[in-house]
């Protein structure tokens, strides 16, 4: 029954997604890239719940019912600032995907690949929660692989952030 359930949320918001995709008058893209449909579902699995919970917070919501992201709150729609999150993680996850090609530690792989490497796998991970793990150890990777171009001396420092989305090297 829980599988049901969230089969059905993912379809839901694919749907959702879908919708305002291609309702707005141009494509999305990221560095020349389509995004795909799938790719942010993915994404829009991931703050599905954290999306409901600030609504439900902000506008004292005890149920979200059937029509919960069709509603407008407060002039604010569910789905629009879902798909407005899972864009921003999205933009995030390739921003770190390119800087890791750029810098050799990884190959670039479109979404496909991602996917039939987290498929061949067999992790008991989700999609997101895989592409996030794989995105966390080309962090690390990527801030090691500066430090050691960009040496800090004693008086100056490296501070790296991935804070919507940008690599800022301070030093």
């Amino acid at each position: 029954m829980k599988k049901k359930i969230i089969i059905l949320n993912s379809f839901l918001i694919g749907a959702i997604f879908v919708l305002v995709i291609f309702t707005t008058s141009q494509q999305s893209m990221i560095n020349n890239e389509a995004i795909q449909v799938e790719e942010l579902i993915v994404y829009g699995d991931k703050n599905m719940n954290r999306v409901a919970k600030q609504f439900s917070d902000q506008n004292n919501l005890t149920s979200f019912g059937k029509n919960f992201w069709r509603k407008t709150y407060n002039g604010k729609s569910p789905a629009q600032e879902l798909l407005k999150v899972a864009m921003e993680d999205l933009v995030q996850h390739k921003m770190i995907r390119q800087l890791a090609t750029e810098l050799e530690i990884a190959h670039s792989q479109t979404f496909g690949q991602e996917k039939k490497e987290w498929q061949d796998q067999k992790s008991s991970l989700t999609l997101w929660q895989f592409l996030d793990a794989k995105d966390q150890q080309l962090q690390d990777q990527i801030k090691e692989k500066l430090m050691e171009k960009e040496k800090p001396t004693h008086e100056s420092g490296c501070v790296f952030s991935f804070s919507e989305q940008v690599l800022f090297v301070i030093g």
